[in-house]
């Protein structure tokens, strides 16, 4: 019997990965359950996520939430600073945008240029020292555009949970 459960999960090609580990270094209590909630809409496994303060020393162009990663697999840092409930999903949920560019290879980069892939275009090269406007670059429109409804959903699923 042993051995054919376990020929079954050879064919089936069954996996168990790692659930990401997050490592909250903030004061907020509920961005674990955000985060691990958005990561579940957006069906990604990235390695890690730790989430650690936007200080001002970071923070020098009005930037209220950021992440820096490693790409597809990898581990991720994102700073935010201290918000209400709806505006840290709100955050948390563009992030998350961005990791999921970047976990399906629609968005890379290197010390010179950013590669973005929109669903259905061309591809985007810009260079490091000459990008687009904040609001004009295409990975930002994306995550500005789902990042509503992404929130939406994280607010609606924590407040179940609670």
């Amino acid at each position: 019997m042993t051995k054919i459960i376990l020929i079954y999960f050879l064919i089936l090609g069954c996996s168990f990965e790692e659930p990401t580990k997050i490592i909250n270094n903030t004061d907020s209590e509920y961005i674990e359950d955000m985060i691990r909630i958005g990561l579940d809409e957006l069906d990604i496994n990235p390695k890690m996520i730790y989430v650690r303060k936007l200080e001002r020393s970071i923070d020098n162009v009005g930037i209220n939430a950021l992440v820096v990663g490693s790409g597809s697999g990898g581990n991720y840092v994102i700073y935010i600073k201290d918000f209400s409930k709806y505006k840290t999903a709100l955050y948390i949920a563009h992030e998350l945008i961005h990791i999921l560019q970047e976990e399906n290879g629609r968005l890379t980069y290197d010390s010179d240029v950013i590669t973005y892939k929109p669903y259905g275009e061309a591809e985007q090269l810009h260079f490091i020292d000459d990008l687009p406007s904040y609001r004009r670059r295409g990975w930002e429109k994306e995550a500005f555009k789902k990042q509503k409804k992404l929130s939406s959903i994280i607010l609606e699923r924590l407040d179940k949970k609670e």
